[in-house]
C-alpha cells in the first residue's frame, strides 16, 4: 500500500516540476497502472483512497526492481554468511584508515574536505565511498552477492527483450566497494548513480532497519521522462518525504537498485554504518566511468589536495589560510626527523621523512587525546614534538 502512495507521489512532484515529464508514456509504462490512475488528482492522494483499492500481488523482485527501480531480495533477510560480512566490515575499516592516512599525507583535511580519489571519495562529511582490495573475503562476497543477485536482473532483462533477441550475456561486475558512514554524518541529497544497464547491489554489513539511518529511495524515479526534473526538485514538504521508501536489510541481506534511481544516504547518529556493494552491468558495453576519478590519492601534490572544495564553505579561508603554518611546521619536524636518522632510510629522502613526520603528529594526537585529523591539533603536535627533540 505505501508503496503504491510512494509512487503516486512521485508523478504529483514530477508533474509540479514539470507537466510534461509527469505525462510522458515512458513513465506511464514503467509505473503500475493504479498508481498513474492515483495521481490523477492535483497533489498526493490521501491513504484512504490507495487503501479503497484492492491490494497488488506479491511482484517478483525483478518486477518490483522494474517498477520502483530498488528490491529487495528474500525479505531483507541476511542471504550472506553473517561472519563473513563482520570480516569484510573489520577489513574495510581497516581500508579506511589507511586511505585516510594516505589522503592527510597528501595534504588534504579528511573530515571537512570533499576529495575524490581513485581510492576513496568523501560523498558527504564522515560518508566514505572505497573500493577494496581483492581479499580473500572481499571476493568471496562479491561472488556470493552477483550469484543471489544474477536470476533477478536474468528475469529482468528477459521481461523487456525484443521478441526474437539473442539472450543478453551474463550480469558482469564492473566496480565494487564500500560505503561507510559515521556517527554525525548528515543526509545526502537525493543523487542518481548513473545511467542504464547498471544496477547496484548492497550488502550491508550491519542490521539496518526501516526508516533508519539506511538508504532512502525515490519509488519510480528511475523512470524515462522523470530523472532530470525529479533531480531538481528535491523535496522538502513533509507529505512527499513520507512517500519515500528507506528499507530494513539485515546485514548480509540484499538491496538491488537501477543505477538512474533516485536515493539518499540517511543521517547516521550513533554507529558505524558499512555497506558493501557491487555494480552490475546487464550488458557488454556499460560501465562506471564517472564515479571515481583516474587521481590517486598516494602522491596528490599537497596543491592540488587543498584546492578541493570544504563541506562548510564557511570554514574554507581558515582553513587555507593556517595550511602553510601547518606545512611549514611539519616540514621542519620532517628535516629534523631525517637529520636524527642520517640516511638510515636509504633512498627514501624527503617524501619518506614527510610521511614519517605525519605519522609522528597524528600518534601525538593520540597520545594527547586531540582529534588526529585536525590541523590545528596537527600545527600543535608538530610544534611540541619539534620543542622535544635535542637541538642539532
Amino acid at each position: 500500500m505505501r508503496t503504491l502512495h510512494a509512487v503516486a507521489t512521485v508523478l504529483a512532484v514530477c508533474r509540479a516540476a514539470s507537466p510534461a515529464a509527469a505525462c510522458s508514456p515512458g513513465l506511464r509504462r514503467v509505473l503500475p497502472k493504479a498508481a498513474v490512475r492515483a495521481s490523477a488528482a492535483s497533489g498526493p492522494p490521501p491513504y484512504a483512497s490507495v487503501a479503497q483499492r484492492a491490494p497488488p500481488a506479491r511482484a517478483s523482485a525483478a518486477r518490483e526492481l522494474d517498477e520502483l527501480g530498488f528490491a529487495v531480495l528474500r525479505g531483507g533477510e541476511s542471504v550472506i554468511d553473517r561472519s563473513l560480512c563482520a570480516r569484510v566490515a573489520l577489513e574495510s575499516r581497516e581500508r579506511l584508515e589507511l586511505l585516510l592516512t594516505a589522503a592527510d599525507d597528501a595534504g588534504c583535511n579528511v573530515l571537512e574536505q570533499q576529495y575524490s580519489f581513485a581510492e576513496i571519495c568523501h560523498r558527504k562529511r564522515l560518508r566514505w565511498d572505497m573500493r577494496m582490495p581483492a581479499s580473500e573475503a572481499w571476493v568471496a562476497l562479491c561472488d556470493a552477492a552477483l550469484r543471489e543477485v544474477a536470476p533477478t536482473l536474468r528475469e529482468l532483462c528477459a521481461a523487456s527483450a525484443r521478441v526474437g533477441a539473442p539472450p543478453p550475456p551474463p550480469p558482469r561486475v564492473v566496480m565494487s566497494g564500500v560505503v561507510l558512514s559515521r556517527a554525525g554524518a548528515d543526509a545526502q541529497r537525493f543523487h542518481a548513480d548513473g545511467g542504464s544497464r547498471l544496477f547496484n547491489v548492497f550488502v550491508p554489513l550491519v542490521d539496518i532497519a526501516a526508516e533508519s539511518d539506511g538508504t532512502q529511495f525515490w519509488p519510480g524515479s528511475h523512470a524515462l521522462g522523470v530523472l532530470e526534473e525529479a533531480s531538481r526538485a528535491q523535496p522538502a514538504d513533509a507529505e512527499t518525504l513520507r512517500a519515500m521508501v528507506s528499507p530494513r536489510c539485515a546485514a548480509g541481506g540484499l538491496l538491488v537498485f537501477d543505477y538512474r534511481v533516485l536515493h539518499r544516504g540517511l543521517p547516521n547518529t550513533s554507529r558505524e554504518r558499512a555497506v558493501a556493494y557491487i555494480v552490475v552491468a546487464t550488458d557488454d558495453t556499460h560501465a562506471d566511468a564517472h564515479n571515481f576519478p583516474a587521481r590517486t590519492v598516494y602522491g596528490c601534490a599537497a596543491d592540488v589536495a587543498e584546492a578541493m572544495p570544504l563541506w562548510d564553505g564557511a570554514l574554507a579561508n581558515s582553513w587555507r589560510a593556517q595550511q602553510p603554518r601547518v606545512r611549514a611546521a611539519i616540514q621542519r619536524l620532517s628535516r629534523a626527523i631525517a637529520r636524527k636518522e642520517d640516511g638510515a632510510h636509504g633512498d627514501d629522502d624527503a617524501h619518506g621523512a614527510w610521511r614519517r613526520a605525519k605519522a609522528s603528529v597524528r600518534a601525538h594526537c593520540d597520545r594527547m587525546g586531540r582529534d588526529r585529523w585536525s590541523s590545528q591539533a596537527q600545527l600543535l603536535a608538530a610544534n611540541e614534538l619539534l620543542a622535544a627533540m635535542p637541538p642539532q
